[in-house]
């Protein structure tokens, strides 16, 4: 999927950004989801299954998790 975008010069064409993995939609989204994203891919991003072994993927699926956590109480003091 191609973004239009209207600057000096004329049109230029490029990809959307990624949503951030920080973006509430995404700490609410399943981690089997998450797992089947890596392996199926969405939208324009290739699926990961020939490349990423089932252990891997889901290895992933905890980082991403573990990195979302991490961000949840920067601010706060222990």
């Amino acid at each position: 999927m191609w973004l239009r975008r209207q600057g000096p010069g004329g049109p230029r064409y490029q990809y959307p950004q990624p949503t951030s993995l920080h973006d509430e939609r995404i700490r609410h989204v399943p981690d089997g989801q998450l797992y089947a994203t890596i392996a199926n891919g969405v939208r324009n991003m290739p699926g990961y299954s020939a490349q990423i072994p089932v252990s891997d993927r889901w290895a992933i699926v905890s980082y991403v998790r573990a990195l979302q956590l991490s961000q949840i109480n920067t601010g706060a003091t222990p």
